[in-house]
């Protein structure tokens, strides 16, 4: 359990994206809503928050088979949303210095390529020199 100084400050979507002109949007027909249906403490969502730092991770309520799951960038105002509906390709919006989504995108391809680790994989070595976190041995750090 995190205590409160440790705790991050939540995201006010206002702030990010204040305005109603989204950007362009795209289709992100690779990725299903895996990412969506793991839940907050899921494996893929624990390698997520390693393969992208500094990013804050918010599904928003599935309505009529809906559901946007919204990315936002700590560093800056980077944001995405990432929209599934159901029978529909995925829609993504993106913006910011930092294009969120491509680095998700990346992030759940590698843990694809890795066999989609469960928990078991996954290690932490702390140490004088540090922290960090592994996969199946402390040789391949993430």
């Amino acid at each position: 359990m995190k205590l409160r100084s440790h705790r991050i400050t939540p995201v006010s979507h206002e702030e990010y994206a204040p305005h109603t002109d989204f950007p362009a949007v795209e289709e992100s027909p690779e990725v299903t809503s895996e990412i969506a249906s793991g839940g907050r403490f899921s494996p893929l969502n624990f390698a997520l928050g390693l393969r992208v730092p500094d990013c804050t991770f918010h599904p928003a309520e599935a309505r009529d088979g809906a559901q946007p799951l919204w990315f936002y960038g700590r560093d800056d105002r980077s944001w995405a949303c990432f929209f599934l509906r159901e029978g529909e390709n995925a829609k993504v919006w993106q913006h910011g210095p930092r294009r969120l989504w491509d680095e998700v995108r990346a992030a759940h391809t590698w843990w694809c390529a890795q066999g989609r680790p469960q928990w078991p994989r996954f290690g932490l070595t702390v140490g004088a020199a540090g922290q960090y976190a592994w996969l199946d041995e402390p040789g391949r750090p993430l």
